[in-house]
């Protein structure tokens, strides 16, 4: 089997250093950094879509750089056996569909006494499994529950982003964006990505002139505030 690193967007740096910490996700993080205490063999991270789950699986990597990402999807009960690691990452580890791949998975773990880091937006406890033994194996596995990102997260969020991109902003800049937009990190990724575009068609600089073009050329990336304000309603 294909053991496989993340496949990451070119665009976002997932380096542990670009990892940023805040109160909705340093459970988290503490948990990663001390899984040779983990009470079980494994740990799975619970949360919504672009809470960070993927960036933290860089976090676990750092930590035990002999880890390996299993794509979701691709993990089959014909070549489960061909894993020769110890340590297993697996984002979005809801999406996996072979059960009996999956429990000979957890089994090779346990026998190499390694670790497994999975991420998912549910925990293993609602998910719809009909083999006994594999429900039985993810329920005793600790669940730590990411929050959805604060203020200060999304501001720092929001300069992260742009400077993925090497685009330059200032925290007066960040604050008025922040302003007009819902604070939700799938819309910020899609905003910056605009932004990238508009600024590259004509080469601009970012300005709030630029930032307003966008915004009204995708108004559905407005929160209330600025609907009401713009839209009049």
């Amino acid at each position: 089997m294909q053991q496989l690193v993340l496949n990451l967007s070119f665009t976002t740096s997932y380096a542990p250093a670009d990892f940023v910490t805040s109160v909705c996700n340093q459970d988290a993080v503490s948990c990663i950094k001390n899984w040779r205490e983990w009470p079980s063999y494994g740990l799975c991270v619970v949360g919504g879509k672009n809470f960070g789950k993927t960036h933290l699986c860089s976090l676990y990597h750092a930590e035990i750089p002999t880890a390996h990402a299993i794509h979701a999807p691709d993990l089959k009960k014909n070549n489960v056996f061909d894993i020769d690691a110890s340590h297993i990452m697996i984002d979005d580890a809801d999406m996996i569909r072979d059960e009996t791949a999956f429990f000979h998975l957890i089994n090779l773990i346990k026998e190499r006494k390694g670790s497994l880091f999975l991420t998912a937006q549910t925990p293993p406890s609602s998910w719809k499994i009909r083999l006994p033994d594999l429900k039985s194996r993810l329920c005793i596995l600790p669940v730590i529950t990411m929050n959805a990102p604060d203020k200060q997260l999304i501001h720092d969020i929001l300069l992260k982003l742009f400077s993925d991109r090497q685009i330059k902003i200032d925290n007066d800049l960040a604050e008025y964006i922040l302003k007009y937009v819902p604070h939700d990190t799938k819309i910020l990724h899609q905003l910056v990505e605009q932004l990238d575009i508009e600024m590259s068609r004509d080469k601009k600089q970012l300005t709030r002139s630029v930032f307003r073009t966008v915004l009204f050329n995708h108004t559905d990336m407005m929160n209330e505030y600025a609907r009401t304000k713009f839209l009049g309603g």
